[in-house]
């Protein structure tokens, strides 16, 4: 499988310089993913570590977001909307930070 690689930055150079560092470490870590995947795809403890490095850099861009899915529609935080996909799996707090099921 061939992943598609973007780029780090967004398209705005009025963006902070904090801000353009996180997206530079978020896209440094995307890359040893994307590597992780087509060298050694079969393993899953290396992939699931770098896929968690990668959620503590947030978000990415949303002009990226957008660029790779268009007309997502995105929330002030920059989470994806999707309608029609119910009240989400039986048993799973929905809503509550830091509630994820995978730890």
């Amino acid at each position: 499988m061939r992943l598609r690689v973007v780029r780090a930055a967004p398209r705005h150079p009025t963006s902070p310089p904090h801000r353009l560092r996180r997206y530079g470490r978020q896209y440094q870590v995307f890359q040893l993913l994307v590597m992780a995947y087509e060298t050694d795809p079969d393993n899953f403890s290396h992939i699931t570590a770098l896929m968690q490095q990668l959620q503590e850099y947030g978000n990415p861009p949303a002009d990226i977001i957008r660029e790779l899915a268009p007309g997502l529609e995105l929330s002030p935080d920059g989470m994806p909307q999707l309608p029609n996909m119910g009240p989400g799996l039986p048993g799973m707090p929905m809503g509550v930070p830091g509630a994820c099921a995978i730890q």
